[in-house]
């Protein structure tokens, strides 16, 4: 039984590699139309492999010839086949001054292909070497495109293949050039941010807190005195103001509340109110208000006839405690 010149047979060298069989699809089918791929043990080596169908032989032929010995993800792969082998250059080729009329013709499309290197990549796809490794296009395969775009009969589509490959590197390229440039935004940023906090490490506590040496320098009472309890013992009239309207106005008056407790008399109907406000210097606020100087500057108030509210008039007829 001959064997079919159509099939090709894909080694691994490293067999723990990440490549796949959909890989191994698209990275062949750029040669050309592949019927059928499968994975197949081979008993001669005692490795697997791919087993790569193509729609022509002359396809699994030049598969051989141009593939064999590239990479794919870093890795090297080794094209086979039954039929063809991989032709070496002719003595001719080489520049041999024997006799290389006994050397086989080597085929049409071997003889098309140029020389692989860097400047015939560059000037094919452009962008291949702003790309990570791993996504660049192997440098055999990139070399043999331009042969495939022009050869629109053989391989229909290869030129918008050629096309839609040049704008896909484009398209990845300034992704990763935006990715790095992103990089080092963050790296700059994260080096000022150490730089700022190595620098406020070593200033003294005076250089950090400039506001805290003037306030030592006009003694103790320039600084907020710890919260401290208020409490009413001449009691509040319910009828004149309900605790939860008192509550409101110490509120809007002096500063958010922190704790507050109420006793209600209900016999006389007056209560009794233990507070704490949020803030050292609201609390600081209220004991101004409550200090009996307060008062005689709500009673001169009250002679020149200025309008004073309910609930400061509470305030100054009720004897507080301040704990």
């Amino acid at each position: 039984m001959s064997e079919d010149p159509n099939i090709v047979y894909v080694f691994v060298e490293d067999e723990d590699s990440s490549v796949t069989m959909e890989d191994v699809s698209d990275w062949l089918g750029i040669i050309d139309e592949i019927e059928s791929i499968r994975l197949q043990f081979d008993a001669t080596s005692g490795r697997t492999c791919f087993q790569v169908r193509f729609r022509r032989s002359e396809s699994a032929q030049q598969t051989v010839q141009y593939l064999s010995g590239a990479k794919l993800k870093n890795c090297t792969m080794i094209v086979k086949s039954r039929t063809f082998q991989k032709r070496e250059d002719a003595p001719a080729e080489r520049g041999d001054t024997h006799d290389a009329s006994a050397a086989p013709k080597r085929p049409k499309e071997v003889l098309r292909m140029a020389p692989v290197s860097s400047s015939n990549i560059s000037a094919v796809l452009p962008l291949n070497s702003k790309l990570p490794p791993g996504l660049q296009m192997d440098a055999v395969l990139a070399d043999l495109l331009p042969t495939l775009a022009k050869e629109t009969q053989s391989y229909p589509g290869a030129g918008e293949l050629m096309q839609e490959l040049l704008v896909a590197q484009a398209k990845l390229a300034e992704l990763f050039t935006n990715v790095a440039e992103v990089d080092q935004q963050i790296q700059r940023s994260n080096e000022v941010l150490e730089e700022a906090l190595a620098t406020q490490k070593k200033q003294p506590r005076d250089a950090i807190h400039p506001l805290d040496k003037a306030g030592d320098a006009k003694g103790q009472a320039a600084s907020p005195s710890k919260i401290a309890t208020f409490s009413n013992s001449t009691g509040i009239a319910a009828s004149q103001c309900s605790p939860l309207d008192f509550v409101v106005f110490l509120t809007e008056r002096f500063g958010p509340i922190l704790q507050c407790e109420c006793l209600m008399n209900p016999q006389t109907e007056v209560y009794f109110v233990s507070f704490q406000f949020m803030m050292p210097s609201d609390s600081d606020a209220f004991k101004q208000r409550i200090h009996p100087s307060a008062a005689e500057g709500l009673e001169k108030r009250k002679k020149s006839r200025v309008e004073v509210s309910l609930y400061e008039k509470i305030l100054s007829s009720q004897e507080w405690n301040v704990l």
